[in-house]
């Protein structure tokens, strides 16, 4: 770090990159279908669980610590299936407008409340489903 507390600059240009290319990779992504963009999501995190051996060691350190009493290989197990979620997870959230525009199918409920959420969603402010 630098004496003003800021990373040094070509750390914060290697971020400002990364960061540049993961919106116009999700920009695209998120016009295909959501069915598409949550597989691959599973694939790339299954990908990255075998090809990045510090990450992998990182998370089986922390569920060793989670789950003490579990044998190494559901260590790895969970590791791996949990790398595969986030990857789903990350898919889903690219495609989140997708699943705005579909909610009516996924949600049944009254006119009343579907009103309320409506208008709630006009705000522009976002809103919290649960």
């Amino acid at each position: 770090m630098t004496n003003a507390g800021k990373p040094p600059l070509a750390k914060r240009f290697r971020r400002w990159a990364r960061a540049i290319v993961i919106q116009c990779v999700a920009g695209l992504l998120s016009r295909l279908p959501l069915r598409w963009v949550s597989h691959w999501g599973e694939e790339l995190a299954a990908l990255v669980w075998y090809t990045a051996p510090k990450l992998r060691r990182r998370a089986i350190a922390s569920i060793t610590r989670a789950f003490p009493d579990r044998s190494e290989g559901e260590w790895h197990t969970i590791g791996f299936e949990s790398f595969r979620h986030l990857g789903r997870a990350a898919g889903e959230v690219v495609c989140v407008r997708q699943l705005d525009a579909q909610r009516a199918e996924f949600i049944d409920w009254p006119p009343a409340d579907r009103h309320v959420m409506d208008r709630a969603i006009a705000r522009g402010k976002g809103v919290i489903f649960v």
